[in-house]
């Protein structure tokens, strides 16, 4: 069965490989033990040591099938992340870039996304460049944590959009903004605010903020009162 994409399912494989990894490390301690306890054994004589040896191999042995199948699993769950990794760098960017494209005024619109790490990056337009000096520079690509503070959140804007449409795969989804405009200028801010309407006829978007400036953005406004 294909392999779901959801945030919830994410965190759990993300829990899950870690679980087994450090299972991985105790069944690798125990059968160490095993193979020294077992080498230590076979020079005695008697009944008594034949069973201590046959009791030593039959806990080996239990120890590597373990380990066989943990070892399966793990190759699972590391398939099932290098899927869902190709999955987002593949859809993620030329979303997200869209996104990011409207809010900054073509200022930044290509996104990179590293399928293994899931680093994002991106790219300032060339046309930020002198062209009347020649030939102009191709533009290198940035981290969010490189750029202005208002900047990285609209990167960071994009993405959390991008990643709710590709998540929800059509149907609505609650998307909750703890004032995410507040480092961006004018505007940015207004091109932003026309982003998040016209995302909000797809989703359900809760935005908290006690700028009065939203109070024209539509929607419905609720106050919520300072005092007990």
């Amino acid at each position: 069965e294909p392999f779901k994409i959801d945030g919830d399912g994410m965190l759990r494989l993300e829990r899950d490989l870690g679980v087994r990894e450090e299972e991985r490390k105790r069944l690798a301690g125990a059968r160490a033990l095993a193979e020294r306890g077992l080498a230590g054994i076979e020079h005695m004589d008697g009944i008594e040591i034949d069973e201590r040896l046959a009791c030593a191999r039959e806990g080996l042995e239990r120890a590597l099938k373990r380990e066989r199948v943990l070892d399966a699993i793990l190759e699972t769950l590391d398939g099932a992340r290098r899927e869902i990794s190709g999955f987002l760098a593949g859809k993620l960017p030329p979303l997200a870039g869209a996104y990011l494209s409207r809010i900054t005024g073509g200022r930044y619109e290509t996104l990179f996304v590293d399928p293994l790490t899931l680093r994002i990056e991106t790219v300032p337009a060339r046309g930020d460049a002198d062209e009347s000096r020649g030939a102009v520079p191709a533009p290198e690509r940035v981290r969010p944590e490189s750029v202005s503070q208002g900047a990285r959140d609209q990167i960071y804007l994009a993405v959390r959009l991008a990643l709710v449409e590709l998540m929800s795969r059509g149907e609505p989804q609650p998307v909750f903004l703890d004032d995410p405009l507040v480092h961006f200028d004018p505007v940015r801010r207004e091109r932003a605010l026309d982003v998040v309407r016209g995302f909000a006829a797809k989703h359900q978007v809760v935005l908290f903020t006690c700028d009065p400036r939203y109070r024209e953005t539509g929607g419905r406004l609720v106050e919520l009162s300072s005092r007990a």
